[in-house]
């Protein structure tokens, strides 16, 4: 009971404990920019490509 409890618990923690979760939302924040402005800048190269 004391192994189990041990390794798993110390193999998670190594590896990303809470470092990968912070980076997420600033990165979705500047992609939904990013998207916005590709759409606003050229809509119809879209639409296009959709179409087609």
């Amino acid at each position: 009971m004391t192994r189990p409890r041990r390794k798993p618990r110390r193999q998670l923690p190594l590896p990303f404990p809470r470092p990968p979760p912070p980076p997420p939302p600033p990165q979705q924040r500047k992609l939904r920019r990013a998207l916005c402005r590709r759409e606003l800048s050229q809509p119809l190269s879209s639409s296009s490509s959709s179409s087609s």
